[in-house]
């Protein structure tokens, strides 16, 4: 069956309470140091796609991990494909959370969304591959389409004070739906809490060229714009509900933007510099 994308705007908040990074992978130069595995040899696998612009549904959009489930001309697949970070030094932190997103570009009407997944966090995937799985520290089927549906969990008791940390996505347990995508994983030391902020912000036009708007559900303070390293690229004045940065003379990519609300949330969430 041809599955259909359709456009729509969706607004995600982050709230962040002193976490300091430790990875980010959310550029094609970090997501590509991931590693594939076709468990089930199928010929299909994790792969890393730049889901900006085209009329896509997902959003926050940029460069992603993708697993499908479905493919054009070619009819449902049962998947089971594992991807597997670098190894990740965790030595010197005390305590690890983990966020990333996760998502479909179906949309919930679709009724195509439904992909499943796992998340394990291993210091030696060498496990994983002959077949022996740790307890997931989270697993499940995406709740809607067309959205990211972002998770934060405490990994300490598994990653804190490690030399060597893995973290594994597993795309199984369900077949005929469409594509699934994962995004903006990080690790940092402190902590990080993705409850729905009291303030939303969003951002226009995205993807931007010279001048990125801000506007927010309440008051604000500041706007930051942060590259994929975690460094503070400028910092502009909000206007009560508004802002506007200057980005023309950043480098094309992805960034996020960063906003320091009056009741003490911070959001966050990625734009595209064209």
């Amino acid at each position: 069956m041809k599955k259909l994308l359709l456009s729509i705007t969706a607004i995600l908040a982050v709230t962040l309470t002193n976490a300091q990074n430790i990875y980010i992978a959310s550029d094609s130069a970090a997501l590509s140091m991931w590693v594939p595995y076709d468990i089930d040899a199928d010929a299909n696998n994790w792969t890393i796609e730049n889901l900006t612009g085209g009329g896509q549904a997902l959003s926050p959009q940029g460069w992603m991990l993708r697993s499908e489930s479905y493919i054009n001309g070619v009819g449902p697949l049962t998947p089971d494909n594992l991807i597997i970070s670098p190894s990740i030094d965790c030595s010197s932190n005390a305590s690890v959370f983990l966020t990333w997103g996760a998502g479909s570009n179906e949309t919930t009407a679709s009724t195509y969304f439904e992909e499943y997944y796992s998340v394990y966090v291993v210091n030696n995937p060498a496990t994983l591959l002959s077949g022996t799985y740790p307890p997931a520290i989270y697993e499940g089927a995406l709740p809607a389409g067309a959205m990211m549906d972002w998770k934060s969990i405490d990994i300490s008791t598994v990653a804190a004070n490690q030399a060597s940390v893995y973290i594994v996505f597993r795309h199984h347990n369900c077949t005929d739906e469409f594509q699934l995508y994962v995004d903006g994983i990080q690790l940092t030391s402190g902590v990080l809490g993705l409850e729905e902020a009291t303030v939303e912000a969003s951002a226009y036009p995205n993807p931007a060229n010279s001048i990125l708007n801000i506007e927010t559900t309440g008051a604000a303070n500041t706007v930051s714009i942060i590259s994929m390293d975690g460094k503070v690229v400028s910092t502009t004045t909000m206007s009560g509900l508004t802002g506007s940065v200057d980005v023309s003379n950043l480098t094309e990519g992805v960034y996020f933007y960063e906003v320091a609300a009056d009741n003490g949330a911070i959001i966050r969430n990625t734009f595209v510099k064209k």
